[in-house]
């Protein structure tokens, strides 16, 4: 379950959000380039993994990248490898080069400690941004949060927070439930 709420970076949060997107959009259409040009040299794609584990020397090389958590990076070839699965699985097109229009959202994968995450009611904590005022208009069970995902649209900041809620059975049979209803 996705609950979703909008945020209200300051000026300077503002700022690093957007910059920490340009830098994910830069990161995508790398690691895309990345995987055409092996392909065409060699025959063989990059997978996930080898271009995940070649990111901290990638970070070396540029250094602007530190400023972004190194999960929220991972997620970005997360993203790639998942655009490629659903090329291969014919349920999309070929992946494309991202412009700023198209590369909107970053996520925290993980929400390493959920107790800081969501520690100052009003606000959720984002690493490397602190703590963003947020808009909680209701509940949302706060230890089920696995990750968070900020998005800009529409001129505003959004957070949808992902929720892992145990499935729940229904009792009994739902057709013979309604049919002894309707008789």
């Amino acid at each position: 379950m996705v609950y979703r709420y909008e945020v209200y970076p300051s000026r300077e949060q503002e700022h690093k959000l957007f910059h920490t997107l340009k830098l994910c959009r830069k990161l995508y259409n790398h690691a895309l380039n990345e995987r055409r040009e092996t392909y065409k040299e060699t025959g063989y794609g990059l997978t996930y993994n080898q271009q995940q584990n070649a990111l901290p020397a990638f970070i070396k090389q540029n250094p602007e990248y530190s400023q972004v958590h190194s999960q929220v990076l991972q997620d970005v070839l997360r993203r790639l490898d998942s655009a490629y699965q659903h090329f291969f699985a014919k349920e999309a097109g070929y992946p494309r080069f991202k412009n700023r229009d198209h590369y909107t959202s970053l996520t925290y994968p993980q929400v390493d400690n959920v107790k800081r995450t969501f520690s100052r009611t009003g606000s959720v904590y984002l690493s490397k941004l602190g703590f963003v005022k947020m808009e909680t208009h209701r509940e949302f069970p706060v230890e089920a949060i696995k990750r968070v995902n900020i998005k800009y649209h529409g001129g505003k900041w959004f957070a949808n927070l992902t929720a892992e809620i145990p499935d729940v059975t229904p009792i009994g049979n739902p057709t013979k439930l309604w049919g002894s209803m309707l008789a």
